[in-house]
């Protein structure tokens, strides 16, 4: 990656990929699905216990969730998974994932002379692409060659690699 400004995304070719995969709207009444011992929980993931207690991955220990038993009484069991209630029903995933057929595969190619924004999208060489930090760091996108995206000696300071 690049240094303060710049984060080097990673290459891009051909069109962009669709949307994310349908997920549970935590605030939604209904339960998530049912705690399956091996599945690759990641952070955030819920799940229910018998049917009606819910957990939550704990982000800090997400590598344990997958072999950690949510509400188990053994020691240590329950420092991956955040206990949030309990819940009736199921959750109805949210909209499908879509692919905007306007968006082009690679974001326009850095140029210096644009002034750019939090949450804008480059190309370096016409395969890596960058986003403007969506932060105060935003900033430093247009502060000259030290902070170009990938390139820059302080490239990671506003620049996100894609």
């Amino acid at each position: 990656g690049g240094h303060l400004g710049w984060n080097k995304i990673g290459p891009c070719v051909g069109s962009l990929p669709p949307t994310a995969a349908p997920t549970f709207d935590a605030d939604a009444p209904g339960c998530p699905p049912e705690y399956v011992a091996g599945t690759p929980y990641v952070g955030g993931d819920k799940v229910a216990v018998d049917d009606r207690v819910v957990y939550r991955c704990d982000r800090l220990h997400e590598a344990h969730c997958p072999h950690r038993i949510p509400g188990a009484s053994s020691p240590g069991d329950d420092d991956a998974w955040i206990r949030l209630g309990v819940c009736t029903g199921t959750l109805a995933p949210t909209a499908s994932p879509a692919l905007d057929p306007d968006s082009p595969g690679c974001p326009d190619d850095y140029n210096p002379a644009i002034a750019y924004g939090k949450g804008d999208k480059v190309a370096v060489d016409g395969s890596r692409a960058y986003m403007c930090k969506r932060d105060d760091d935003a900033a430093f996108c247009n502060a000259g060659p030290r902070y170009a995206p990938g390139t820059g000696l302080y490239s990671d300071v506003a620049w996100v690699s894609l």
